[in-house]
Formats: C-alpha cells, structure tokens, sequence
C-alpha cells in the first residue's frame, strides 16, 4: 500500500542556495535531453539516453554536485511528461510539443531509493538529509508508516519548500475489515451531510479572501514591469494565493482523515464537476468547495488504511425517499449513497430499522480546524 507525506522544510540560506543549485542542474540536463529528442526523428529510449550520463558528467562539472539518482528521475520526468501529453492528444485534447524549462521554472527534483533520510531530533523541527545539500530541518507532524522509497523536493512561487515522502507498508487483513460504513452528500450550502446526521459548514474560504486578492492585483497591474517593486508585488500576491490553499488544504485533510480513521467504508458521489462547473451561478461555490480534491484525499488516504471509499452514481440520490419524505434533501441523499455504496461492493446492506434522524447537527468549518474533527 503506497501513501504520501508532504512535510514542510525550513532550509537556511545556504541550504536553500543548494536546493536552487540542483533544481537548476536538472532544468538544464532536462533541456539537454529534449534538445536530443528534437535533434532525432526518433525519440531514443530512455535507457539510450541514460548510458549518456557518465560521459555527460565529465564534460559538465556541475553533474557531479548532484545525486546520480536525481540526474537519472530527470529522464523519468521527461518520459512521464510525454505520456502524459499523448494521453491529453488521445483523448482529443490539442497539444503542442513538449517545450524546454526556463530559469526558475523547474520546481522539484525526486531522489529515488536512496540519497535521503530522517533523522528523529526529538525537537520541534526534526531533520532529513538530502544527498549533496545536507541536513534539513522538517516538521514532522505525524508518524511516518512504512518504508519511504522516494522522496520528492518541490519548491513554490510563494518560497516555501516541502518534501513529499513516498511511503510503501503492509495493511494487515483486520485494517481491512468492514465495521463501520458511512455514506457522504456533498453540497453547497453546506460542505457535506453523512449519513450519521452531521453537516459540516462550508468555509468559502476564496471568498473571504477574494477582496484582498483583488487589491494585491490591483496593485500589480500598476507596477512597471521588470521592476523590482513589481517582482516583490509578484512575491506577495503569490504568498496570499499559498496561504489560501494551505488554508482549504488543512480544512480538507482534517476532514477526509476524520472519516477514514473512524469508518472502513466511506461512500461517495461519483460527480461530473467539469461538467457542473460549466454553470456560471454554481462555478465559484463549486471550485471553492474542492470537491474534487476532498474526493481525492480521501480517496488516497482510505487506500492507503487499507479502507474503502466507493464512488456511486449519483443520479436520484436526493430524490428518492426510502425513509420518508419529511427527511432533509441533504441527509436523505447521504443515505442513499451509503446504500449504493455498500450494494456496489457486493455486501449485503440491512435498511435502518430505528427511525432516521429529524435533527441533525450542524459543525463549523473553523471547529474542523481547530479540533481536527467533527466530534464535540
């Protein structure tokens, strides 16, 4: 079972020149390589262009100040971003070519296998030593389960640094069982309703940021471009944009781990939002609710516990009234998808004999934030 870890990293100056220095060896060897594609008619196999490195590195000094591994995940990305641009092509998209780095627009670099490691410093800050650059100061802020066999090092606009540890670990067949089962409604009046008479508050965060967003590009629209004024108006506006998504992304990894430590299966709609976001009146609610990256996370996280989060259709859910027609749309919808969520996995799912709940309770965004979880 393979799961990810994004760690924040809090290199000093020195550490974070390292960092730049090898983002920047690898967006030039990147280049190097499609400048080879494109000098073919051909495109040469990756391990073709591989057996080239060593004669490479005595040419170019720098090759030599970055892990070996690193220079070799350069080719990995550079395959991976073809594939990726066939599959758009396949599935009618129109694409271009692949098209070469500029400075400063290479932003990660993968050590693979070995080159890396964490060093427990029983502090707040711990460590992880990156090949060639040194050791890293890292907030661990959970137990890390399992062996890591990669870990990624990303750097964003806004100037922050992260790691994300790629972590395989054996899920044992209790972590498997199925105990407790739920099923959630997503909306936008409210974030979601389950099944077990919770709803939880949408935070709309991109709203009550929204103002200030558009003074910082106010203001960007009026710097001189190449200024150094507007490169720090650049700066700031991208940090406001980071801490917003750092916002929603905490909300979100509160809530999708709530359900997945406390159900073994957590049924949810299968939605069409590119579709839906095609609605101008709903498009805003619906991109700010992050529906998709919710599903997304919980989707990951549940593989990862060895739990089950199905997607079902979601057509009719909020209509049909199995358990009468006095229940909220919301809620009713929510026991609907668990039912189809638990009929789809082929187990047998028993209809509720109690009555349903009349009352249901309403949690806040900022008591998800805040406590880490719904419950009071």
């Amino acid at each position: 079972m393979q799961t990810t870890y994004k760690l924040r990293l809090y290199p000093n100056k020195e550490q974070e020149d390292g960092l730049l220095f090898v983002l920047e060896i690898c967006r030039l060897l990147y280049n190097s390589f499609l400048a080879i594609w494109n000098d073919n008619e051909k495109i040469p196999s990756r391990f073709k262009l591989q057996s080239m490195l060593p004669a490479m590195k005595e040419e170019h000094e720098g090759l030599k100040k970055v892990n070996s591994k690193t220079l070799q995940m350069v080719l990995f990305m550079l395959y991976n971003n073809l594939k990726v641009l066939r599959g758009l092509k396949k599935n009618g998209k129109k694409v271009g070519r692949l098209r070469y780095k500029r400075y400063g627009n290479f932003k990660s670099f993968i050590l693979n296998q070995s080159g890396f490691k964490v060093i427990k410093t029983g502090k707040r800050l711990d460590k992880i030593y990156v090949s060639k650059v040194g050791n890293l100061p890292i907030r661990i802020h959970r137990e890390i389960k399992g062996k890591i066999k990669q870990v990624i090092i990303k750097h964003y606009k806004s100037g922050e640094w992260y790691a994300l540890l790629c972590v395989e670990r054996e899920v044992s067949v209790l972590e498997r069982a199925i105990v407790k089962i739920i099923g959630l409604d997503v909306g936008i009046k409210f974030f979601l309703t389950d099944s077990e008479g919770r709803q939880i508050e949408n935070p709309k965060f991109y709203k009550k940021t929204l103002d200030r967003i558009k003074i910082e590009q106010r203001e960007l629209s009026r710097k001189k471009k190449g200024s150094n004024n507007r490169k720090k108006e650049i700066l700031r506006l991208a940090k406001l944009h980071q801490r917003l998504t750092n916002q929603r992304d905490d909300f979100l990894h509160k809530l999708s781990r709530f359900y997945v430590d406390n159900y073994d299966l957590i049924a949810v709609e299968d939605l069409n939002i590119k579709g839906m976001v095609r609605n101008h009146h709903l498009a805003q609610s619906i991109l700010d609710a992050s529906w998709s990256k919710f599903f997304g996370m919980l989707s990951c996280k549940a593989e990862s516990a060895g739990k089950i989060a199905p997607r079902v259709n979601p057509r009719g859910t909020s209509k049909e009234y199995k358990y009468g027609e006095e229940l909220d749309r919301d809620y009713n919808a929510s026991l609907n998808i668990l039912e189809r969520g638990v009929l789809g996995q082929g187990l047998p799912f028993e209809p509720l004999e109690m009555e349903p709940l009349r009352e249901l309770v309403t949690v806040s965004a900022s008591a998800i934030v805040e406590r880490g979880s719904p419950l009071r």
